[in-house]
């Protein structure tokens, strides 16, 4: 269906050939589709993101703050985040360069996992481990 969206928005303005107008159309259907991609994430980690806000506002019922709901609340922003840049990462590959949904989705999963290798003391679950003898 994105896959049709972004399609759908190059028809629509193909009779403009200038390569002026031509790159104006993809970073339309870039900024579209990395929003509905961005709410096709959230939605598919709200069995995430949903509990641990009932929880972070649960923990808060008392009259002093609680460390604990600050800090859900902190994994929470950086989720949305990381999220986001996800989204943005997978549009580009689809729209910028023309790749199709299934491969543009892959490489931004590529770009999150290198990016995620490295950072000190979870990188090493990201890091390529291939190449490694396990002898």
């Amino acid at each position: 269906m994105i896959r049709w969206l972004t399609i759908a928005l190059h028809l629509a303005v193909a009779g403009l050939k200038s390569r002026r107008s031509l790159l104006l159309d993809k970073l339309l259907a870039h900024f579209i589709l990395s929003k509905v991609l961005l709410g096709a994430c959230l939605v598919l980690a709200a069995p995430v993101w949903y509990p641990a806000a009932h929880l972070a506002s649960a923990l808060e019922t008392g009259p002093q703050q609680n460390l604990l709901a600050w800090a859900i609340r902190l994994s929470l922003l950086l989720m949305l985040i990381g999220l986001y840049w996800l989204a943005k990462r997978m549009s580009y590959y689809m729209t910028i360069e023309q790749k199709p949904f299934g491969r543009g989705v892959k490489e931004g999963l590529l770009d999150a996992r290198l990016h995620l290798a490295f950072l000190p003391l979870v990188g090493q679950w990201f890091g390529d481990h291939l190449g490694e003898s396990h002898g």
